[in-house]
């Protein structure tokens, strides 16, 4: 009885371990990647789904067949419902290709099926499950969701209808943002924005910026404003609210400059032209020049929200060091849409001492959007300067 005991015991041993060989060879074949190994493979462990997976990537031709025994020795593959479905449409299928697809999307619930589904129903003219796979593909996608936006706007060209219908989750509503933003569908972008300031984040800072500089350049002032109020109220820029009887940002220079790494909608610009060095050191600004600059340049700017038709006070401290006769530095009141200047200061005389100066700005009788610029210009009978002009303690206010 022992002996027969031993005899089952090594036959089952030999039988494992030539299953196991069988295995390894499968396995050792499957990852050579070639057409024949994978059909080797497939013959010698035919349970085995990912041959066929394979062979149906790296053989088109055949790739239905290969496909279905993929996903019926693994109905859970869902890469596998993917390929068939967008194979069946191509053939003209259409039901089929949709229940392969929900397959797909039922066993991978991550963007890509949704993505798959969403374009299938926009190419079957299906507009209301259209947009229940759009609503979760913008919600699963970590990737650019402009191409799915720009798949609806095929459906309406109501930004309204797109952001009740898909746009729901904190990301895909900054995404959805940015788009119209980026198209220059301002006036549409505007209740998305509402929406988004309601309930800030930090992540949302940079996109509401951006808009908010893009409303200013089009010469849309209030929506700017709002949008730059938002962010203030909510702590996440170091910045005052602004309004037509407070328009100037950071008049110290205190902090930081957003333009350092993103939209500075109302914050100052250095524009740093060849030949000039703009340096904020609070509670002032240097500029430097090397006497090289261009005849004509800007030195530093920001939008500031004035009054149509009013009369406003720009006053501060100036002083130059090393420069000699003229500084040929004035401020200019700049349109952000025509770039036509309003109005510009006198010249700066050079003092090396502190030195107030006054500025009566009065804005034209049309609203819009307004640059103040500081600006070096050669003036008639002079040279370019060389040395340093600085400005502090500047205030902005309506008479």
């Amino acid at each position: 009885m022992s002996y027969l005991l031993l005899i089952c015991l090594i036959a089952g041993c030999a039988a494992g371990a030539y299953q196991s060989a069988r295995l390894g060879l499968a396995d050792w074949l499957y990852r050579r990647n070639t057409i024949e190994a994978l059909r080797r493979s497939a013959e010698i462990w035919p349970a085995r789904s990912e041959p066929y997976q394979r062979l149906a990537q790296l053989l088109p031709d055949e790739a239905d067949g290969y496909l279905k025994t993929a996903i019926q020795l693994n109905p859970h593959y869902a890469k596998g419902w993917y390929d068939l479905g967008l194979r069946t449409e191509i053939s003209g299928n259409y039901a089929a290709a949709e229940q392969m697809l929900l397959r797909a999307a039922q066993h991978d619930r991550r963007f890509l099926p949704a993505w798959t589904l969403s374009n299938f129903y926009f190419r079957r003219n299906q507009p209301d499950k259209f947009w229940i796979w759009a609503r979760q593909a913008a919600e699963m996608s970590f990737t650019d969701l402009r191409p799915l936006f720009r798949l609806a706007m095929e459906f309406t060209q109501d930004p309204g209808q797109i952001a009740d219908r898909i746009v729901t989750a904190p990301r895909p509503q900054r995404d959805f943002l940015y788009f119209l933003t980026e198209e220059n569908m301002l006036e549409q972008a505007q209740p998305v924005a509402e929406r988004i300031v309601r309930n800030l984040s930090k992540d949302d800072q940079p996109i509401v910026l951006f808009y908010s500089e893009r409303q200013l350049f089009a010469g849309r002032q209030q929506p700017a404003i709002d949008a730059w109020n938002a962010l203030a109220r909510a702590g996440l820029i170091p910045h005052a609210e602004l309004s037509v009887e407070k328009p100037l940002t950071n008049p110290a220079f205190e902090f930081p400059l957003l333009s350092l790494d993103r939209a500075p909608a109302f914050d100052w610009r250095l524009v740093q032209p060849e030949g000039v060095n703009v340096v904020p050191t609070a509670p002032s600004v240097r500029v430097s020049f090397s006497g090289k600059q261009p005849e004509v340049t800007e030195l530093l700017w920001q939008f500031v929200p004035l009054a149509a038709g009013r009369v406003y006070k720009l006053e501060g401290e100036q002083r130059s060091t090393d420069i000699r006769r003229a500084t040929n530095v004035r401020w200019k009141l700049i349109s952000s849409v025509a770039g036509q200047a309003a109005s510009h200061s006198p010249y700066f005389a050079p003092h090396e001492d502190w030195t107030p100066f006054l500025w009566e700005i009065h804005t034209p009788a049309e609203p819009g959007a307004w640059r103040l610029v500081l600006e070096q210009a050669r003036e008639s009978g002079t040279t370019r300067p060389t040395g340093s002009f600085h400005l502090r303690a500047l205030a902005l206010k309506p008479l």
